[in-house]
């Protein structure tokens, strides 16, 4: 009995000097493994703490064991994922570092890894759902119309950009800017109007009709830059034939005009003076077509003015017409009619209507033909209505010194009859 005590305390002192090893050093390196007893041998010597230990030496049948025990447990053993802690065998081990966005003790739990996520308070976030610092997402929550996230450019703070006129699609007034103001987008011009084309803040025009301005007939304006066209008259009636423009009607006597000649050009048939700016005569407006300085027995080609937008009903007879020119002379010392004709089919007749006498300083209308007269020829509507229908002047200087013949404009007016019904 007294044997079997002596060998069982042997047996509890060997134990205790396996648990601890030979004595524990503090760590400066990551904690690996430390001495053990050999299992199924003899008690192996411990291993250094500081360079984990190597296994102790084994008894017979065993192997060495990890470096560190239940009573002198390892970071591993002791469940540690970070930082420093010493063991009960006032071992001190060092178990590392955290990854990237985690801390060590960060939930309040030392040695242990762990992250906590921000707030949106601590974000600065206001709405949407940026990162938490910790692999996850914050929920911020959404804006306030006319508020949006991100709006004013600025991530997860709510906010609002104005947008421009061009971004609207707006180029007049005053309209709302997206985000509760206003902006201003200017003016139209004449005689477009801001909504007038039907949409809102946008410049347009709407075109009148004819039922809408009580226009039966003939060419008017649409009130936006452009014409309308309107119904044709019938029977014998023709637009303007009442005596009211654009009105049907029928006159058995009537006239058209005077009217003035979308065309001026010079006609090289007669004479060798070329006139400068024949388009001038298109308008009374003093802008002149002129020939500078003619002297003694000179004489000019013709100036011809054509087209002049007649529309006589095909069913009238042509009575009579009448040419105007607005002419005269810088000093009004020898210039003289030589040639006033009429254009018919491009053609220039041989009817010459010139008068006599000598040109006058102001510019003023001459008169050639009238209600009786056809110029030597016989006329249908189509004839005038041409825009090869028209007029054509010459003027010679037959006396000393020189002067300067002026035109300013050229206007007819066609005389004609119909059976009304």
């Amino acid at each position: 009995m007294k044997t079997l005590a002596l060998l069982v305390a042997a047996s509890l002192s060997l134990s205790f000097g396996v648990a601890c090893g030979s004595g524990g050093s503090s760590e400066s390196s990551t904690d690996a493994g430390q001495g053990g007893a050999g299992a199924g041998g003899t008690s192996g010597t411990g291993g250094s703490s500081a360079s984990g230990g190597s296994g102790g030496s084994g008894g017979s049948g065993g192997s060495g064991g990890s470096g560190g025990s239940v009573a002198c447990p390892n970071c591993q053993q002791a469940g540690a994922e970070c930082g420093f802690f010493t063991n009960a065998c006032d071992e001190t081990r060092n178990c590392g570092d955290c990854p990237n966005g985690e801390t060590c003790g960060g939930d309040g739990v030392p040695n242990k890894c762990s992250c906590t996520p921000k707030t949106c308070a601590a974000l600065g976030a206001e709405c949407g759902n940026p990162s938490d610092g910790c692999s996850g997402t914050a929920t911020c929550g959404g804006c306030q119309a006319p508020e949006t996230c991100g709006g004013a450019g600025t991530p997860f703070k709510c906010g609002c950009t104005p947008k421009s006129c061009s971004q609207l699609g707006k180029d007049c007034g005053t309209t709302d800017d997206g985000c509760g103001g206003s902006i201003s987008c200017g003016t139209c011009v004449a005689p477009a109007s801001c909504g007038g084309g039907g949409t809102p803040n946008v410049c347009g025009c709407t075109p009148t009709t004819c039922a809408a301005v009580g226009v039966q007939c003939g060419s008017y304006p649409d009130g936006c830059g452009g014409t309308l066209t309107c119904a044709g008259c019938t029977g014998t009636n023709w637009c303007g034939g009442s005596g009211t423009p654009n009105q049907c009607g029928c006159t058995s006597s009537a006239t058209a005009g005077p009217s003035s000649p979308k065309l001026g050009a010079a006609n090289a048939s007669i004479g060798t003076r070329q006139w400068s700016n024949p388009g001038n005569i298109v308008a009374a407006d003093s802008s002149v077509a002129q020939i500078s300085a003619m002297v003694g027995g000179e004489i000019s080609q013709y100036l011809v003015a054509s087209n002049f937008g007649f529309q006589i009903p095909s069913f009238a007879t042509i009575t009579g017409i009448q040419v105007e020119w607005r002419r005269g002379a810088l000093s009004g010392v020898g210039l003289k009619d030589h040639a006033i004709r009429i254009v018919k089919g491009s053609t220039i007749l041989a009817t010459d209507k010139s008068a006599a006498g000598t040109w006058g300083t102001a510019l003023s209308y001459a008169s050639y033909g009238g209600p009786g007269d056809l110029w030597g020829s016989t006329w249908t509507a189509a004839d005038v209505n041409s825009a090869d229908f028209g007029a054509a002047l010459s003027v010679r200087y037959d006396t000393a010194g020189n002067d300067w013949p002026r035109v300013d404009h050229a206007r007819v007016t066609v005389y004609f009859t119909v059976a009304c019904q």
